[in-house]
């Protein structure tokens, strides 16, 4: 039972380690800096000054634009559905999010029947 055990988890770990892999690391890299460099192209004001937080910033938003490129039409809507149910616990009191948590779940569930 041990060893059944720990060659499922070598198998989940091989199975992350392939799925990380399918991404060409170099390109999302690129991508990371085209827009670091995009965002001070636009705005001649700033000083062109690397900084480690706003480029950590760029290089987050092109890891999700390459995840979100590879998922299909169905799990792009269900994940955007997902983040709104999950960004509903962050608005005030004042606001009744129960409907709104509803309406998205029942979105949700048509999507994945």
């Amino acid at each position: 039972m041990g060893y059944e055990k720990s060659k499922l988890a070598f198998n989940s770990t091989s199975y992350k380690r392939s799925v990380r892999a399918m991404f060409s690391r170099s390109q999302i890299l690129s991508t990371a800096w085209a827009m670091y460099r995009r965002h001070f192209a636009a705005r001649p004001h700033l000083k062109f000054k690397f900084d480690r937080s706003d480029f950590g910033f760029y290089l987050a938003t092109a890891w999700r634009n390459a995840k979100a490129s590879a998922l299909s039409l169905v799990e792009r809507r269900t994940e955007a559905l997902a983040n709104q149910i999950e960004a509903l616990s962050f608005k005030t009191l004042r606001y009744d999010t129960a409907p709104m948590r509803r309406a998205l779940e029942s979105q949700m569930s048509a999507f994945s029947a």
